[in-house]
């Protein structure tokens, strides 16, 4: 005779025999041992720990195999892609698992054994899990020539407004410097030219004491104008003119 318990726990006639045959008092107690909370369940009529598949031990604390995946602490930290107590069905990210968890079908524009890449390697999921959205215009690739033109143009553009603004900053200074400039070499000119010069730049009339003052036009005709040469000291008569 077999006995289906509850979660498909399967006793044996020897089991239940060996149970039948021991007595118990009124005054008998009996603690009910604490079984792993994933390994098993406790059995209130047969008092002992029923273990799940992969399960063992008196409290069902061990664990047979980790298909994909580590056991620690009495469970399985499953590998990347994988789920379940014992890391045995496939986790698919953006699909739905086939044959039994062993397979992942994928979602429109998705690939990958696990479903977690797209298709169209500009995107990522899940920007690439759906038909409605446009995929964006690849770009030209760029080549080394390409990007050495433009690193120099960047250059010469550069050079080209430092000279701009340097020009500009020398030409407001020179203009602001002008009138002190003028001044200054108009001071100087005046300190090379002789007095008569700068009196006729300065519109001055200058008489010196050892010049005679030019004769009007009757002494010029009736009188001599005395002269003196370098060798004597004797005057020259001006001839007189006879109208």
């Amino acid at each position: 005779m077999i006995i289906f318990l509850p979660l498909v726990f399967v006793v044996s006639e020897a089991a239940i025999s060996n149970f039948q045959n021991v007595s118990f008092s009124q005054n008998d107690t009996f603690v009910e041992p604490l079984c792993h909370p994933r390994g098993g369940m406790w059995h209130p009529i047969l008092r002992q720990c029923f273990c799940r598949k992969n399960y063992y031990g008196d409290h069902c604390e061990n664990i047979r195999n980790c298909f994909h995946g580590t056991a620690f602490n009495d469970e399985c930290r499953c590998d990347y892609g994988w789920q379940g107590e014992t890391c045995h069905q496939i986790k698919c990210y953006y699909g739905q698992p086939v044959n039994n968890f062993t397979e992942c079908q994928c979602n429109h524009g998705i690939a990958g054994i696990y479903c977690d890449s797209c298709k169209e390697r500009y995107q990522s999921p899940p920007l690439c899990s759906t038909e409605s959205r446009q995929k964006p215009v690849p770009t030209v690739p760029t080549t080394c020539s390409t990007n050495l033109f433009n690193y120099y143009l960047n250059i010469l553009l550069l050079v080209f407004i430092a000279s701009y603004f340097t020009i500009d900053r020398v030409h407001k200074q020179r203009i602001r410097q002008f009138p002190s400039r003028r001044l200054e070499a108009a001071r100087n000119v005046e300190s090379f030219l002789s007095p008569e010069m700068q009196a006729l730049m300065l519109n001055k009339h200058v008489f010196h004491s050892d010049l005679q003052p030019c004769p009007k036009y009757e002494e010029a005709v009736f009188h001599p104008i005395p002269t003196q040469t370098a060798e004597s000291n004797s005057y020259y008569k001006v001839p007189r003119v006879h109208v």
